[in-house]
């Protein structure tokens, strides 16, 4: 396509805290149901089951990003209701960023997920964030950018050419009044006051020859 599509924090989900979003099947995992210490073993413990979970891999190719609040691992981790609730979605989330990514490859354009991120906020709510485009190596990019460049360096020349034309314009019209300046006119008579307008006539470009004859006339 000729077309650029770039949406790279574009929300593409956004799941209320009862399960995952459309078209996803919520796969349900197995809770062992105790009581952790502190939330930092707890996000340790799911940093074990979930290799997503608080850093950056890559599902179906697409960079995904895991994150959960401290505020509900804390709520969590004594909490055998809630710690289903999180490890089942959890559980689903790789799920959830396959058949979007597929889903997105039939979209106009055939783009492709560039990136895609889950968060769980303080209150358990889910957010799925994801971008993507249908110019993942650059190509279409690089040619517009190519075309731009292009336009700009044509844009450039024309206003060289039009700079080049007004000073030479300007050149010829200082050297035609410099020349002017350097001429010496010419007229003879006996008449100062008919002397003097076909000296003026002269140096204004007009024609004198006329006005020569006519005043050799009167003179003879």
């Amino acid at each position: 396509m000729g077309m650029e599509v770039q949406n790279t924090t574009a929300q593409m989900m956004k799941t209320p805290s009862g399960g995952i979003g459309s078209g996803v099947k919520h796969t349900s995992a197995e809770v062992s149901a105790k009581s952790y210490a502190n939330a930092a073993d707890y996000a340790k413990e799911l940093a074990k089951r979930f290799d997503y979970f608080g850093r950056q891999t890559k599902i179906d190719g697409v960079p995904t990003t895991v994150s959960v609040s401290p505020a509900f691992l804390e709520k969590c981790r004594k909490d055998p209701e809630k710690q289903r609730y999180l490890e089942s979605n959890l559980a689903a989330m790789k799920q959830g960023v396959e058949y979007c990514s597929r889903r997105t490859r039939l979209l106009p354009g055939n783009p492709v997920m560039t990136h895609a991120s889950y968060s769980v906020d303080a209150n358990g709510n889910i957010t799925m964030c994801g971008g993507c485009t249908n110019d993942p190596d650059g190509k279409i990019a690089r040619e517009n950018a190519e075309k731009r460049v292009r336009k700009q360096k044509e844009e450039a020349a024309r206003l060289v050419r039009l700079r080049e034309k007004r000073q030479a314009e300007r050149r010829a019209k200082e050297k035609a009044w410099k020349k002017g300046r350097e001429m010496e006119y010419r007229t003879t008579g006996r008449n100062v006051t008919q002397l003097t307008d076909s000296l003026l006539r002269q140096m204004n470009g007009l024609d004198a020859r006329e006005d020569t004859a006519n005043l050799f006339d009167a003179l003879v």
